[in-house]
């Protein structure tokens, strides 16, 4: 009931994407992985649990294993149940087991799998694993797609599970909350430190500040020894020449022995600063990242001072009402956060705030001039709708900030992590390079107001953490619908907050 990964590596592309990675796993200890995108934590995860083998290393294990790996969500196949659903990712006959955690999940098994949401057909599939008897749990990703409930819900399961754990994800509170290691994997190696993210986070910051002092504390030492070196070289070269004129009467033979007594006292001298420069080198500076998401437009215009005001707003979909009677009225600087459970209408209601979908009832006002940047879910089936049409990476940013250069372009791009240049086509951009060319548009654009409606899907835990930073320096106006607990403590200033029955309430 362990697991132990010893000098591990893999290579991707004939490129090293990790190596000489180790970690042990104790009974029943719950350990999470932190990474950029493209690190390697998915690779190292399922490596951990078996699916793929190492180029490099050994697995050892003991115990079973269960792995939760990341999958699309939106492709449910017709006329398929919740049950069916999830046992066909689990290939285990255990029916009646996976029929009872789902219910107890709060779902219906027989219910149609593609009538649920994300986060509730996500929530189906962490019951059926937690509902398989394992010893190990590789989880990727586990909280896409929940809810706060829903990650509540998870929380609390795997406090009580017996199994040891082995968890990536970029929820900063989740793994504050479930991790008693964690573990940085950057530059092909791992960084281990005891506590959740945000203890594991700080530890690391603070061993980073400390090797920064030290290395510069070494580095001036060196300089400085290394000049003393020179002049002693200096001067055993000066001395060693022998200048008749020197003598002044004297033997010209004990001049010059002296002479070059003296020269071997600064030669001798200089060697053992040479002995010391090799033997105290400097210690390696930490590695220093300075990329950084950054608002290039910190000169656009304020905006109006009443954004939108909503009077009387209903908000209906498949003939469900989910607001009745909103009054909502949102100024400049305001941060507001739309929160509730899944299906309760947070993106449809975004929609009909900004004038993308109209309203059952009641009316939605902009203020004179406000302009909006959009940034849609990147998992609604469709991809990022305001994507769609776009033909070029250059042409997307653009239409946020004419004036940018093919030179603006590719760095605004490199700072979110997906370098490319103004003329690659959108189409063949991934997934999660469009989540990140979406961020651009955010880092770049000149609209009064950022409305972001799930923004850290796919994104790593540097990536939110630049997000968060960014949305609290914009000089405008955000509403945003997320998860992130981390994120929207720190972002908003006000909630309002859907029940998904008509009722809502604004703090």
């Amino acid at each position: 009931m362990s697991l132990r990964l010893i000098d591990l590596g893999f290579d991707v592309a004939e490129r090293s994407l990790f190596d000489y990675v180790s970690l042990t796993i104790a009974p029943r200890e719950r350990v999470a992985i932190v990474g950029e995108n493209g690190a390697g934590k998915t690779t190292l995860l399922r490596v951990a649990a078996g699916a793929v083998p190492p180029a490099r290393g050994r697995v050892h294990r003991e115990g079973s294993v269960g792995l939760l790996e990341q999958i699309d969500l939106v492709a449910a196949r017709p006329s398929t149940t919740v049950l069916e659903q999830v046992l066909g990712e689990r290939p285990e006959p255990r029916r009646g087991a996976f029929d009872a955690a789902v219910r107890a999940a709060g779902l219906d098994p027989n219910a149609p799998a593609a009538a649920l949401s994300g986060g509730e057909r996500q929530r189906a599939r962490l019951a059926a694993l937690l509902a398989a008897p394992a010893d190990i749990l590789c989880l990727d990703e586990p909280t896409n797609h929940l809810d706060a409930e829903g990650i509540a819900w998870l929380m609390a399961q795997l406090r009580t599970s017996p199994a040891a754990l082995l968890v990536v994800d970029h929820d900063r509170s989740f793994l504050a909350a479930v991790a008693e290691r964690t573990v940085f994997l950057a530059h092909g190696g791992l960084r281990l430190y005891a506590g959740g993210y945000h203890v594991a986070a700080a530890a690391m910051a603070a061993d980073d500040d400390a090797q920064r002092r030290r290395h510069d504390a070494q580095t001036a030492r060196h300089q400085k020894l290394r000049a003393a070196a020179d002049r002693q070289r200096s001067l055993a070269r000066s001395a060693g020449t022998f200048d008749h004129r020197r003598a002044d009467g004297q033997a010209t033979v004990l001049v010059k022995n002296r002479a070059q007594a003296v020269s071997r006292t600064h030669a001798r001298a200089a060697a053992a600063m040479r002995v010391r420069l090799e033997r105290e080198a400097p210690e390696a500076k930490p590695f220093d990242d300075r990329r950084a998401l950054r608002f290039r437009s910190a000169d656009t215009a304020p905006g109006p001072n009443e954004v939108l005001v909503a009077r009387g707003l209903g908000v209906e979909r498949g003939g469900r009402t989910l607001v009745a009677g909103l009054d909502l009225a949102l100024r400049r600087r305001e941060r507001l956060v739309v929160e509730g459970r899944n299906g309760s209408g947070k993106t449809t209601l975004l929609e009909v705030l900004t004038g993308r979908r109209p309203a059952s009832a009641g009316t939605v006002r902009h203020g004179v001039g406000l302009t909006l940047a959009y940034v849609a879910q990147a998992d609604r089936g469709h991809g990022h709708a305001d994507l769609a049409g776009a033909e070029t990476v250059g042409a997307t940013l653009r239409a946020e900030h004419e004036h940018l250069t093919d030179t603006e372009v590719w760095e605004v791009m490199a700072s979110v992590g997906a370098p490319c240049g103004p003329d690659r086509a959108v189409a063949t951009l991934s997934g999660g390079e469009r989540q990140r060319l979406e961020l651009a548009r955010v880092a770049v654009t000149s609209a009064h107001c950022l409305v972001l409606d799930e923004p850290t899907l796919h994104l790593d835990v540097r990536a939110i953490e630049a997000l968060q930073a960014l949305l609290l320096d914009f000089p405008g106006t955000v509403l945003l619908v997320s998860h992130d607990a981390t994120l929207v403590t720190s972002v908003a200033t006000r909630r309002l907050t859907l029940a998904g029955d008509g009722r809502w309430s604004v703090e």
